[in-house]
Order: structure tokens, then sequence, then C-alpha cells
């Protein structure tokens, strides 16, 4: 057996030892590598996004119904001091 490459730090690791002499890491990984992005991350911006967009949705319609609607719609004139 000869001596292998490090997976992690690129260090030469020998034949009979389990961990790297130079970082520690395990010589050979177990298990599969862990997916990335984690399964429901997508959801989880999906679910963000949508509720940013409803938030800003929920504004703009309070902002329209608070905003004074007897500066756009009258048509009276504007009589200074109340004088005609």
């Amino acid at each position: 057996m000869e001596a292998t490459v490090c997976l992690n730090c690129g260090g030469r690791i020998s034949p009979g030892d389990r961990v790297c002499p130079h970082c520690g890491a395990p010589r050979h990984r177990t298990g599969s590598p862990e997916p990335w992005p984690p399964p429901g991350a997508r959801r989880t911006a999906k679910l963000a996004g949508a509720i940013i967009a409803l938030l800003i949705v929920a504004v703009i319609a309070w902002v329209i119904a608070t905003w004074p609607r007897h500066s756009l719609t009258s048509h009276e004139p504007v009589v200074p001091n109340g004088r005609v």
C-alpha cells in the first residue's frame, strides 16, 4: 500500500495512518457528501420570498387606503380664510 493524499489539506498520509498527520482529517470520508443546498432550503427561500411579496402588497394597499382622498377628489375651490 502506498501513501495517499489527504482530501482535506493535500498532505501525504502513510498507509498505516487513519487520520492525516497534518490536519487530522479522516483518511477516507464516510458516507456520501451532503447535498448543497440542503433539502428544503429552496422551499424555505420560496416561502420567504412569498411572505416578503405579500408584505409589500399589504403596505401598498394600506398606503392607498389611508391616502387623503379630499385633496385628490375635491372640486371646490380653496378659499383662504373662509372668504368668498
